[in-house]
């Protein structure tokens, strides 16, 4: 037998317990579960415990380097490490984060003493123990709780989707999807009993994929069940106002929760026991934290932090009054700024905390431990791209450094190694103090963290014995003793002695990561960038470069020639590359073909035209693409990016993103992705800047790279931008030139500017921006207001048919879908929610069968009703209009259908359930008539169904068509507008025979839902859900188009063929129109006729020679 350890908290034994269940690790392993901490007597035992074992899986705990068992593992011990699973946002106010209930603490450990039973409060609420300091009265303290009338009351949503970040992280940082699949549930499946609880679904959930990590292969319904019910058994309830705002569904304000004497309890029941709760005479002692408040205060005296700040200023008998001023005048608010000058004056930590303290509204310090425990949940929100747990990871650090370095040093590994990271930036010498506390005692990490700060100083990193040449500038710099540096130097050659195994690839490749940058250079100018640039741009600290397939090389082809010269470490240097449109090879006609292009081999030829080394990330420079003869081709990121996530898999690349991409795009991306992009690259400036979209990425973990930073670029050249009034008061204001101005805001958006230059003296300007950060609030939003979304590069679209696209760029702030409840309202989710796909595609196969798109064909449908209007023919009397694949279908109407059939926000929808490869089944017109002809119309189901009586329908989960019904008019109540029965697609029974729905005709269904929509609005539904129109009482005609969509499995009903459609429509369409009409494919096997046509017509069409192979 092999023997397997375990080591984490109680969610390692949680693994265990189903781990053991499983044949192949019952019939071939033996399970030893170490928990944290508990060392002590048994750890010789645990020693040899380790010595013989065969494999490690050990939990994402931070701690990890701190335990003495770490050093007694076998060399080369295979290891799993698997994610630390928890959602602080379901009980914002647990002890976890928010702050130890000391007292109730203290009471549940006398409790311990006097009695077997369980105590009934083992979660400790923090926000009741400062109200049961400030209210008297239990039922009022709880009717305050309730109702959130308390000082500090946080931003749940906010808080929620920081939690998501962090859970998408740590799944890209560890290659596990647990925390995809908690973001996706938690809302509405009880995926957690407390916070730190799993329900035995997720802890089912995670063991398979623990065991899919260590080879070990069985469909998710066969992993047997979590049998431990100890988890289940003490269930704390969730505040009514979590539920509110996170739209929880498995949960309301009446749920009764399992307590641990085995009783139930509601939300008030159970808190009002808490508020109620006789602590006894018990008085709290002064611990750690009591004892650095004391001398906080002690230090101020009593005194504000300004007047504080200049007697600390005058006890020094520093000559730095005007900095001391500028201290002073920045409280309480701009905490950043006080670290900073607190660490040019080289504070102690001690002083520097008590001004953070006095500037700060509230900071709970009850527990020594509830500092390092936030320093470590902010860090990992702060590396989950949320910049703003920078400054809190970094106070409670402090606070827990100076709290915790007598009690147990060892627990500073943490907290230094998250000020390294968290200061570097904005207080480099706090940083590199940390950096070397950090490294002293084993932690490599902490030196990189801290690189920047050396660059910022200008000082030669101290990372080995051979560079402690500058130990003396170091240390007199930082006021620590040259022999404390060089004792730390001395340890450097042990580095890295402990770790085994391969890191996760996020962790080698953080050196040169793209949001390590606030500036890079980008080389698409005419000629491509020269030696003297790129040189200049090295010697000044620039270390992020961007290039294109499309862009000349230039003097790249010497970029590693320069850096040997300049004695640069390429591991500090990122250098990415766009894929151009043409390189992005032919899409494939049949699954049994392999992808006809390697993108290995395109990579390496790349290598040998730029003359470099390596590529530190590869970038799809548009989501259009040309085929092999530079005819357009449809765009398919789904054949795409599985080819760059192999080369992220492979570490032949370090990071892999996108360009160009709009909100649509990337999620259509995001819905395939097993990777992320790493970075985003859109046209930012202030005349074109899409903030949502921005916003999106941040929290995705997606950084947003900034092209064309001054507004102009090949389109045309000139630097109106740079004459702006605005641009140019504000510049004189600030003494910087207009270009540094526009950086500037760039940087102070949270994105990173990749200008371009020919001209040498530039470069001294790009760079001073990244380090001029001087625009006040009032400069910022100046600027925002410049804002017209005016983008210069969206005639690219022009060239491919896809006009449609153009509307998603800066257009798509209020683009959103209205998803049915079960209560009969609606609710919205907006496109810029990491959950829209998701919750669209369970609204479509597990929901009630149907979306609603609010008035995304609003200019459309006034645009293809005046086109009609002015059309000498009327349209007929009947319900349909232009059904069917003649000559006179209404998809030769004009350029107004091919938008409604092309457009991108429906596709997305579309396609991820049907597939790309769908086809289109037929479109018409559909008009309900005012009296005589104004019946009710169904029930029904649509085509193929319909025509197809014999047919099995299909699962929820498969559904085989959408029908996309646009309302070229508002459907009002009057005007006979479409009603569906939710949930009937689920029966999989037609609707209107009589041993199945036995629905008769022309009669309102009971449960029907009437769909109020606005003009220009888009109904998506499953094609075999039971619906039909109510009758038109108003006295005008409703008018509504048709669109049916099929997978490409199905045969259509409309077949199309190139004696049917008009040359102005191949002339003017897309390549996926064409692939809709073409039975789903684009090749010459079928009906070529369509696509010689389309070819035909292009050739004569104006795509520019640059949009074409190169």
């Amino acid at each position: 037998m092999r023997k397997l350890i375990i080591y984490g908290n109680c969610q390692a034994g949680a693994v265990a317990n189903v781990l053991s269940q499983v044949p192949q690790i019952a019939d071939e392993w033996t399970i030893s579960v170490h928990e944290l901490w508990k060392v002590g007597e048994e750890f010789h035992r645990q020693v040899a415990d380790f010595a013989d074992a065969d494999m490690l899986l050990r939990q994402d705990v931070r701690n990890w380097r701190q335990h003495p068992l770490r050093n007694s593992l076998p060399e080369r011990l295979p290891t799993v490490v698997f994610p630390y699973v928890y959602v602080a946002a379901l009980w914002p106010f647990d002890s976890f984060l928010a702050g130890t209930d000391q007292e109730m603490v203290k009471a549940m450990k006398a409790f311990q003493v006097r009695s077997s039973r369980p105590f009934p409060f083992g979660f400790q609420d923090a926000v009741l123990a400062r109200l049961r300091d400030e209210i008297s009265d239990p039922s009022e303290r709880l009717r305050r709780y309730r109702d959130f009338e308390f000082d500090d009351v946080p931003d749940l949503v906010r808080y929620a989707e920081f939690e998501e970040a962090r859970l998408l992280n740590d799944d890209r940082r560890l290659g596990f999807t647990i925390g995809r699949y908690v973001v996706e549930r938690y809302r509405y499946v009880r995926l957690f009993h407390a916070i730190v609880h799993p329900a035995a679904e997720l802890i089912e959930q995670l063991t398979w994929e623990i065991l899919s990590k260590i080879g070990i292969e069985m469909p998710r319904e066969n992993v047997p069940a979590f049998r431990d019910a100890s988890m289940k058994n003490y269930q704390v309830p969730v505040h009514p106002k979590v539920i509110a705002a996170l739209g929880l569904t498995w949960v309301d304000a009446n749920s009764r929760y399992i307590q641990p004497d085995g009783t139930m309890a509601t939300f008030d029941e159970y808190f009002g026991r808490y508020a109620d709760f006789q602590l006894g005479a018990t008085s709290m002692e002064l611990d750690a934290c009591d004892a650095i408040l004391a001398a906080a205060n002690a230090v101020i005296g009593g005194r504000d932090a300004g007047t504080f700040i200049h007697e600390y200023y005058h006890q020094l008998g520093g000559t730095q009054i005007e900095e001391f001023d500028a201290l002073a005048r920045l409280l309480p608010t701009e905490q950043i700024a006080i670290v900073q000058l607190a660490d040019r004056l080289r504070l102690p930590a001690l002083p520097t905390v008590a001004i953070l303290l006095t500037s700060l509204r509230r900071v709970r310090t009850a527990d020594e431990w509830l500092h390092w425990n936030l320093a470590r949940h902010l860090s990992v929100l702060y590396d989950a791209g949320v910049p703003e747990a920078r400054l809190p990871a970094a106070l409670h650090a402090m606070i827990a450094n100076e709290t915790l370095r007598k009690q147990l040093p060892s627990s500073l590994l943490l907290t230094e190694n998250v000020l390294a990271r968290t200061l570097a930036t904005f207080a480099p010498r706090a940083a590199i103090r940390s950096g070397i506390g950090a490294a002293h005692r084993g932690d490599t990490d902490a030196l990189q963290a801290a690189l920047p700060a050396y660059r910022l100083l200008g000082l030669t990193p101290v990372t080995s014995k051979a560079t402690i040449s500058n130990i003396p500038e170091t240390a007199k710099l930082l006021g620590i003793p040259t022999n404390e540096i060089s004792c730390m130097a001395d340890s450097f050659s042990t580095f890295g002695s402990h770790f085994k195994g391969a890191e996760p690839l996020e962790r080698l490749t953080r050196n040169n990561a793209i949001n390590e940058f606030k500036i890079g250079i980008g080389c698409g100018v005419r000629n491509g960038i020269s030696y003297e640039v790129l040189q200049r741009a090295l010697e000044l600290g620039v270390r992020y470069f961007d290039t294109s397939t499309f862009y000349p090389v230039g003097a790249l082809n010497q970029f590693d020639e320069l850096l040997a010269i300049l004695n640069i470490d390429r591991n500090t240097v990122h250098l990415s590359i766009k894929l151009w449109i043409s390189d992005l090879g032919t899409n494939r006609d049949n699954d049994f073909n392999s992808n006809n292009m390697s993108m290995k081999s395109l990579y390496e030829s790349l290598l040998h035209k730029f003359g470099v080394k390596k590529f530190d990330s590869v970038v799809v420079h548009w989501p259009l693409k040309v085929d092999r003869e530079g005819y357009p081709e449809e765009f398919r990121i789904a054949e795409i990016w599985p080819q760059l996530e192999q080369l992220q898999i492979q570490r032949i690349v370090s990071e892999i993103g996108v360009s160009n991409f709009n909100i649509v795009e990337l999620q259509r991306l995001l819905d395939i992705a097993r990777i992320k992009p790493a970075s985003l690259q859109m046209e930012c400036n202030p005349y074109a800047f899409e903030s949502k979209l921005v916003e999106f990425c941040t929290m995705q973990g997606i950084k947003v790279i900034a092209h064309s930073p001054f507004g102009f670029g090949w389109t045309d050249g000139h630097l109106e931008m740079f004459r702006n009034e605005v641009i140019q008061t504000i510049s004189t204001k600030h003494n910087m030139a207009p270009a540094q101005t526009l950086l500037s805001w760039l940087i102070a958006k949270g994105v990173i500017p990749i200008p371009g230059t020919t001209n040498v003296d530039h470069v001294r300007e790009i760079v001073d921006a990244a380090r001029c950060d001087v625009l006040t609030s009032d400069d910022i939003e100046q600027i925002n207001q410049l804002n017209t979304k005016s983008f210069h590069y969206l005639n690219m679209y022009d060239y491919f048919g896809q006009n449609c696209h153009k509307k998603y760029h800066g257009g798509s702030d209020n683009l959103r879908a209205s998803i049915y409840q079960d209560s009969g309202s609606m609710r919205d989710i907006s496109v810029f929610d990491a959950n829209f796909m998701r919750q669209v595609k369970e609204a479509l196969t597990d929901g009630a069968g149907f979306v609603v798109l609010p008035e995304i064909f609003e200019e459309t449908a006034r645009s293809f009703q005046a086109s009609l209007a002015s059309q000498s023919a009327p349209l007929s009397s009947g319900r349909w209009d232009g059904m069917g694949a003649g000559i006179n279908s209404i998809l030769n109407f004009g350029p107004d259908v091919l938008n409604i059939v092309d457009d991108p926000f429906v596709s997305l929808v579309v396609e991820s359930l049907l597939g790309w490869d769908c086809k289109l089944d037929n479109i018409t017109l559909s008009t309900s008539r005012i009296a005589p002809d104004n019946s009710i119309f169904g029930p029904h189901q649509d085509s193929p169904f319909d025509n197809n009586p014999g047919a099995p329908l299909p699962p929820p989960s498969y559904p085989l068509v959408l029908q996309v019904i646009v309302a070229l008019d508002e459907f009002r109540d009057d005007n006979g507008p479409l009603y569906v029965i939710p949930y009937s697609h689920k029966k999989q029974l037609r609707v209107n025979l009589p041993w199945q729905g036995n629905l008769p005709h022309r009669q309102i269904p009971e449960g029907a839902f009437k769909a109020i929509v606005p003009k220009g609005s888009a109904i998506i539904a499953v094609g075999h859900i039971w619906h039909g129109t109510f009758s038109n009482l108003s006295t005008s005609p409703r008018m509504g188009m048709l669109v049916e969509f099929v997978c490409s499995v199905c045969d259509v009903r409309d077949k199309f063929t190139i004696s049917s459609i008009t040359p102005q429509l191949i002339e003017s369409c897309s390549p996926r129109i064409i692939r809709l009409l073409n039975k789903g494919k684009l090749h010459q096997h079928d009906t070529p006729g369509l696509l010689n046509a389309f070819k035909d017509k292009r050739r004569k069409s104006p795509i520019p020679d640059f949009a074409k192979n190169r």
